[in-house]
Order: C-alpha cells, then sequence, then structure tokens
C-alpha cells in the first residue's frame, strides 16, 4: 500500500520548489499579475498593434485557413508583396496559434502571445543567468528590466521588433548551452532558432544580431578553454540559418530595392534619432516629459521612443556590487551600451550616418531609436556581469542613492534637457520629474537598506527579500507606463468588436454597416471589382487586409516607390496626398485602379475652422471629390462616403498603341470585354472576349514574381506606364491565370494545365 503524502512532506516539497526556482515564481508572478489587464483581454496593445498588426496577422491565418498561401495582399495599396514585407509576421508563433485557435484568435489573443514572447525571453535571461555566478535577486532584476522596462513596455506595439527582441536571450541561452555541453542535436537546435530569428528581418535583427555576435566573441575570450572549433561550428550554424531564411530575406531584398525607402536619404531618419539628453532617460524617466504637473508629453521624439527608463534598483545594484569575476563581460556590455547609444542618436552623431552610407543593411530600416532596445537587453546583461551586490550600512546606501539621483541630473542639465524643456514651455514639469527622480533613487534606497536589515546576509537569496526588491522595483519602473500611457484600447474599440463579431456599440454596428455596404457594392472580396480608400483610420491602415476590402491605400513599411510616387499613398498614420502625377480624384490613375469609393471623416468635416490640420484637409478633400464629380452617397456613423464616376474594370481592354500616352487609357468597349474570375492571396484569374488585337489592362500593381498564362501558354506581364500589369492579347475568347511566386530564385513560371480545365459550376 502506497503511503500518501502528508500535509508537512507536501509542505517541504513546495518549499523546496521555490528555493530551487524563486527567479522563475518570482519574475513570472510579477509578469503575469501587471499584465493581466491584457492576458484577460481587458485591454488590448494600442496603436500600431492593433492598427496595422493583427490585421497582417489576421489576413496571414485566414488566408490559410481559406487554402491558399499569403505571398501576396491584393487588398492593401492595389496589390503589395505581402511575403517580402518585412512586417508581415507570417513565420511567426502568431500563425500557428491563429490557426489553432480559429475563431478566438482575437485581438486579445494577439496581444497575450506578444507578452508570452518577453514572458519567454525573461525566463531564458534567467536560465542563461544561471551558468554564471548570480543570486537570485540579481537574476530577477535583469529579467524585470529585460522584459518590463523601457521599450520592453513602451513600444509592445511594434509587434515585429518585440517578438526578435524576444529571442536574443533565448539564442544567447541556446549557445551558452551548446558551448557548456556539446551536441548535434543542441547545435541543429541552435541552427533552427537561428532561422526563426532571421526569418523575421527588421532592423533590430541585425542590431541584435550584432550584439550576440559581441556577447558571444567576450564568452568565448573569457573562457579557459578557448577552441577555435567551436567559433568554426556557431559561424557554420549562422550561415545554415541564412540559408535556411534566404527566401524570404531574397524577397524582402527585392522588395526593398523597388521600394519608396530606397529613395529616402540618411536625413529622412532624423524624426527617430534620439538627441543626447534623451538618454539619460534610461535613468531620469522625467526627462522627455513623461508625466509632471500638465501630463507633459512635450519630447521631441515619439513618446514610445523615449520612454527608456530602467530603473532605479538596477543602477544602484551595479553601484553596489562586490566586483565580479566577468570582468571581460562585464567591460564588454558597458562599451557595447556605449556603442548602441551612441548609434540610437542617428543623425545627431556621427555613427550612424557612416554606417547607414557604408554598410549595407543599415540603410533598409531608417529608426536608428531601435538601438535602445540592444542597449535594454545589454544593460540586464551588466546587470548579471557585476556581480553579487554587498551590503552597505543604510545612510551609505542612501547617500549613494541621493548622489546618484543628483548625477543623473546634472548630466540631463548638462546635455540640454533643461533647455529643451524651457524652449516647450515646459519647464515647471521638467522641475517636477526632478524632484520625483530624487525620490524615486531615495525610495529604493530605503526598500535595500529595510531588506538588508531584516535578511542580512541571505538579503540576495532570500524568497521575501527577493520577492518585495522585485515588487518595489516593477512598480516604480512600470507604473508611469503600463498604467497610464500605455493602458491599451478597451473592449469598447470598434474594429476589435468586428474581429470578435460582438458589436456592442453604436460605433462598432456604423463600421460592420460600412463594410457590408462595400462588399454589396463590389468593393470588398476576391471578386472585388472596384477599390475603396479612406482618408482616415482605421479603415486606411491595414484594417482592409483583414476584412478583405479592396483598398488603395493601407500599410507596409517599404511600400512600393513606383506607386507610392504615382498614386500618393501616404504614411498609415497620415491622410491621403495627391501628387503631381495624380493632381486629383479625376486623374485617369485613379480610374485605372478603380477607384470607385472615398470615405471621409464626418467629424473632421463637421469641425468648425480652425488650425486643425486634418479638419481643413478633409473638407479640402471634399472640395476635391465635388471638382473631380464625386457624389455623396451616404454618411455611416463618422464616415461620409463618396462616389467617383465609373472607373476602369478591373481587367479592361486598351489600344496597344494607347501605351505611349502619358497616362492610363480608359477601357474601350469596342476592343471587347473581360470579367474578373477570382483574386487571392496567390492568383488572379480572368475571361475576355477580345474583337481586335489589343493590350489586357490589370488594376494590379506590377510587381516582379508574378508570371501569367494565357489558355495554357506562358505569357510575359508588362509594366504598363512603370505601375499598371499588362498583356497583349489577341482576338478571341481567352481565359487568363496569373500566379506569384514570391522567392526570386524561386520562380519557375510553369502553367498548371489544371487552371484551363473545362469551367466548373461555380460560375467561373
Amino acid at each position: 500500500m502506497v503511503a500518501m503524502p502528508t500535509h508537512e512532506s507536501r509542505q517541504q516539497t513546495a518549499t523546496a520548489f521555490l528555493q530551487r526556482n524563486l527567479d522563475y515564481v518570482v519574475f513570472c508572478g510579477l509578469f503575469i499579475f501587471f499584465s493581466l489587464h491584457w492576458f484577460t483581454g481587458f485591454k488590448v496593445l494600442p496603436w500600431d498593434a492593433m492598427d496595422e498588426f493583427y490585421p497582417m496577422s489576421r489576413f496571414t491565418v485566414d488566408t490559410l485557413r481559406r487554402g491558399d498561401l499569403p505571398w501576396w495582399n491584393p487588398y492593401q495599396y492595389s496589390g503589395n508583396p505581402f511575403f517580402a514585407d518585412p512586417q508581415s509576421l507570417i513565420f511567426t508563433a502568431f500563425t500557428p496559434i491563429g490557426l489553432l485557435a480559429g475563431s478566438s484568435y482575437t485581438p486579445a489573443a494577439f496581444s497575450a502571445i506578444t507578452l508570452l514572447h518577453l514572458l519567454l525571453g525573461g525566463m531564458a535571461l534567467i536560465a542563461y543567468a544561471r551558468t554564471l555566478d548570480t543570486s537570485p535577486l540579481q537574476r530577477v532584476v535583469a529579467a524585470i528590466v529585460f522584459a518590463m522596462a523601457a521599450v520592453a513596455t513602451s513600444r509592445l506595439q511594434h509587434v515585429p521588433q518585440i517578438v526578435t527582441y524576444a529571442y536574443l536571450p533565448i539564442i544567447l541561452l541556446s549557445i551558452q548551452h551548446w558551448m557548456l555541453h556539446r551536441t548535434f542535436w543542441r547545435w541543429t537546435g541552435l541552427t533552427a532558432l537561428l532561422a526563426l530569428f532571421a526569418v523575421n528581418p527588421n532592423q533590430l535583427t541585425l542590431l541584435g544580431g550584432l550584439a550576440l555576435f559581441v556577447v558571444v566573441a567576450l564568452h568565448w575570450l573569457a573562457s579557459k578553454a578557448r577552441r577555435w572549433v567551436d567559433l568554426l561550428w556557431l559561424a557554420l550554424a549562422a550561415l545554415l540559418a541564412l540559408a535556411i531564411a534566404s527566401p524570404v530575406l531574397a524577397a524582402v531584398a527585392e522588395f526593398a530595392s523597388l521600394s519608396a525607402r530606397s529613395a529616402l536619404s540618411v536625413a529622412d531618419s532624423q524624426p527617430s534619432s534620439f538627441p543626447l539628453f534623451v538618454l539619460t532617460a534610461f535613468a531620469f524617466p522625467g526627462v522627455v516629459g513623461i508625466g509632471g504637473v500638465e501630463k507633459a508629453l512635450w519630447m521631441p521624439n515619439d513618446l514610445t521612443e523615449n520612454w527608456l527608463y530602467v530603473g532605479a534598483m538596477p543602477l544602484l545594484l551595479l553601484l553596489v556590487s562586490r566586483g565580479t569575476s566577468h570582468r571581460l563581460l562585464m567591460a564588454g556590455a558597458a562599451v557595447s551600451i556605449a556603442a548602441f547609444a551612441l548609434f540610437s542618436l542617428g543623425t545627431n552623431s556621427s555613427l550612424y550616418p557612416w554606417l547607414y552610407n557604408n554598410v549595407a543593411g543599415f540603410n533598409l530600416f531608417r529608426r536608428p531609436a531601435d538601438g535602445a532596445y540592444v542597449a535594454l537587453l545589454l544593460t540586464a546583461l551588466l546587470v548579471l556581469y557585476a556581480g553579487p551586490p554587498r551590503r552597505l550600512r543604510p545612510w551609505r546606501l542612501l547617500a549613494a542613492a541621493l548622489a546618484t539621483a543628483v548625477v543623473v541630473l546634472l548630466v540631463a542639465h548638462l546635455t540640454g534637457a533643461s533647455a529643451f524643456a524651457e524652449v516647450k514651455n515646459q519647464f515647471a514639469s521638467y522641475i517636477t520629474n526632478g524632484a520625483a527622480v530624487v525620490m524615486r533613487y531615495l525610495l529604493i534606497g530605503t526598500a535595500l537598506a529595510l531588506v538588508q536589515r531584516r535578511y542580512a546576509d541571505g538579503w540576495t537569496s532570500h524568497p521575501g527579500a527577493v520577492a518585495i526588491l522585485a515588487l518595489v522595483m516593477v512598480v516604480e519602473v512600470t507604473a508611469p507606463a503600463r498604467y497610464r500611457e500605455f493602458v491599451g484600447v478597451s473592449r469598447s474599440w470598434a474594429p476589435g468588436q468586428l474581429y470578435r463579431n460582438k458589436l456592442r456599440t453604436d460605433e462598432s454596428q456604423d463600421l460592420r454597416r460600412l463594410v457590408d455596404w462595400l462588399y454589396a457594392h463590389g468593393a470588398g472580396g476576391e471578386r472585388a471589382t472596384v477599390r475603396f480608400e479612406a482618408a482616415h483610420a482605421p479603415l486606411g491602415r491595414a484594417f482592409p487586409s483583414a476584412f478583405g476590402i479592396s483598398n488603395t491605400l493601407g500599410y507596409s513599411p517599404i511600400r512600393l516607390r513606383a506607386y507610392h510616387d504615382t498614386i500618393g499613398a501616404p504614411e498609415p498614420w497620415l491622410p491621403r496626398t495627391l501628387t503631381a502625377v495624380a493632381p486629383g480624384y479625376d486623374s485617369r490613375w485613379f480610374q485605372a485602379f478603380g477607384l470607385r469609393y472615398v470615405s471621409l471623416s464626418a467629424h473632421h468635416l463637421d469641425a468648425a475652422d480652425s488650425g486643425d490640420g486634418l479638419a481643413n484637409l478633409a473638407k479640402s478633400l471634399r472640395a476635391e471629390l465635388i471638382r473631380s464629380s464625386g457624389q455623396r452617397l451616404l454618411r455611416i456613423g463618422n464616415d461620409e462616403l463618396w462616389q467617383l464616376p465609373e472607373p476602369n474594370p478591373a481587367v479592361s481592354l486598351v489600344a496597344t498603341t494607347a501605351l505611349a500616352e502619358l497616362a492610363p487609357a480608359r477601357h474601350d468597349p469596342a476592343l471587347g470585354q473581360c470579367s474578373l474570375l477570382s483574386r487571392t492571396a496567390n492568383s488572379y484569374a480572368a475571361r475576355c472576349t477580345v474583337n481586335a488585337a489589343a493590350t489586357v489592362l490589370f488594376s494590379e500593381v506590377y510587381y516582379p514574381g508574378w508570371y501569367a498564362c494565357v489558355d495554357g501558354r506562358k505569357t510575359t506581364i508588362g509594366s504598363a506606364w512603370g505601375v499598371l500589369r499588362s498583356i497583349p492579347i489577341e482576338p478571341g475568347e481567352h481565359k487568363i491565370v496569373m500566379r506569384f511566386e514570391p522567392v526570386p530564385f524561386w520562380r519557375r513560371g510553369q502553367c498548371d494545365p489544371l487552371d484551363f480545365a473545362q469551367p466548373s459550376s461555380s460560375g467561373e
């Protein structure tokens, strides 16, 4: 008979488990508790996460569930190479989890998955720290810095970067385990991990890869057994990972070479370049005006870039450390932090412009502020490399805290923070935030002193001490960010209700009515024959991808230059702009792309004349629609819908001689008639009755990788006016099938006989 465990034995088992896993338990408990508003779905990640990245991921999942491959997005920018978009999130955990979740793949689920990446990254950092001589307190503090401080909170909405950032400690742990226990299977797992890292290619992939290279090189130099063969095996793993990721990387490189980004100069990075004083925000959270007596949002850059605060505790622990046997690692991490901080100054220093102009890869993504992610990871590593902290007498600890705060404020002042605040008429807030900094450091110093007195020499490993200090740190570092500026979006958010199919507000019901109306009038679904555009969010961003609305605008970080310069597709947070090529809605360019419906913000149209730029622009666009013979159709909620004169059909016929004109020609009915059969995420099919030799014109963007088959014979797709797809065609009845092959070096362009079998009963 097996004896049942007693209460005492269960308690001993629980105590032993806590002692063995104190760092994991405290970190995970605090991370989950302080993220409950996201994990429970009460809030969702705001801004870019919902406006751009969730709809893109939803498009991927829905496309796969329909049995198609998400290589091309037919709904944004009149067609966009989705596979080559470096922020498409196709090859991330969101895709398999979304497929498994089905209808439960909601914005709340997307937010939770994003947070789980950081949770796993923090746990990997703890596991890595366990291979070093570190205390439980150091490990927990480092994990909190990595997963909850600075950009790990302020830029949660930049999901692709968060995913890449979360991979960094996981890869570091994998490399460390392989170097300690060299086995073929560990090396294979490391290679696969590096490949997953590489297929999400944003600027942080490049910067993070450089940081990992430096840390691993320092580990190797600090090792007593330096084996060159280890470096060779690691280099082989990296090369093999790049080979595995090469289809994606080649597609991104092709897209980048044709994009609007390729026309930008280093000066275009200025908005995302930190001034020098912003770097003191790592230790002075109010230096850029977050908080204060007027909730002073007066920072020189985007708020989400400038929230760099890592908390007072990491700095104080570094100051009271006993020294370390990892001196090389510590020195290397400190120098690397300085280098990436210098990089994040962008155009305000000479490092970024030199890299931009001379080193391949740095000119693809123009956001030097992304260096803050790497600086944050290295700060967490510095906490680990510094060695266990020593005990100080309370008065010395408080004096050190006060001196640290004073030095930080002095540096902020000398680097221009106070002058900037004065220029922005926010000097009072600057002084208030400066006083709060002193209080923060004294608070943390007091907490350290009390814990040291209560737990004596075991204060860095006792469960109570570690839990108390970790809680104080989390509250101190995250309260102004996660619960003030970055509280997320509530369940009343109208697009989110559509995604969940739970319409609880008038706004969501109006948005549903508009989507349904667009479907009913030919602007939605795989057989959409006309296009729509909204001069305001959310319909002007990535929302159409998730609902299949055929749109002329949209979102992509590196949208096609030819289309951008012609149609004037703006950044996703900016309203419609017109160009010298297409200066009005009556331009033949808009007609060629099938633009039929335009939505303006009724809120802006109703606004009184003022200095509101968006209101003035909405009114100017309405005047342009009137001039272009537009007709006001209806008003649904905040959307005033206008109809333009009948555009070209989705598939039109023009005389071949018309290709020599300066702008696309109108469809010529005398040449015959074409009809769209289907438009999916990787194919396009049409049927034409042609009376005389002509050119078939498609209302989709020309892009490499598309090939056409006419009646089963491969036919070259031309670039009409440098933007539209075109095919020469002879008189007769023809079926045209176009397919997209996204990988440049895998393109075969073979016609499938099944595409040209007898028409089925589906109506083809």
